[in-house]
């Protein structure tokens, strides 16, 4: 994927995509959520289990930010188009206590910023905040995000980690 230049000062530089960069609109909606995932089988000739056993993992400056997949039971169903939503980690006592967070319609901005970049903010931008929760704590670090459809959802989380070695799938 190519660079976008970049600036937290002027984050609009880099709303949209390239022509030849994967979207995360267009990630989540073919890859993660679409309905055909269900069926959709690990690469791996050894495993061929479920996207739904497997958890994708980006891994880049001392984070890991891991995509995992589930399904919602048949009375739980979200709308169909692409909303989202966050939770804090970090406030968990808090949690148990307060309301469900606010599920937003992902706004087309945020469908077209390129994969590149969102993962690249979530592993640098410490600074951002949640804008409903009342909570202070980083929206990329301490926050578990879950951008959901249907009766699919897809679970997005940071977290720090040191990594020793990487192997390509195969």
């Amino acid at each position: 994927e190519r660079t976008l230049p970049f600036s937290l000062d002027s984050p609009a530089a880099a709303t949209c995509a390239p022509e030849d960069a994967i979207t995360l609109g267009h990630f989540l909606s073919n890859t993660c959520l679409h309905p055909d995932s269900l069926r959709r089988q690990c690469n791996n000739g050894r495993c061929r289990e479920s996207v739904l056993r497997h958890e994708q993992c980006f891994s880049h400056h001392g984070c890991r930010i891991s995509v995992r997949v589930m399904q919602l039971p048949e009375g739980a169903a979200l709308p169909p188009e692409l909303c989202a939503w966050s939770v804090c980690r970090a406030c968990e006592a808090q949690r148990l206590h307060a309301p469900p967070p606010p599920r937003l319609r992902l706004s087309e901005t945020t469908r077209g910023l390129s994969l590149g970049r969102f993962l690249e903010l979530s592993a640098y931008n410490d600074t951002a905040t949640s804008r409903f929760s009342g909570c202070t704590h980083s929206l990329h670090a301490d926050f578990e995000r879950y951008v959901g459809a249907g009766t699919m959802v897809c679970s997005i989380r940071h977290q720090r980690c040191v990594v020793f070695g990487m192997t390509p799938p195969g």
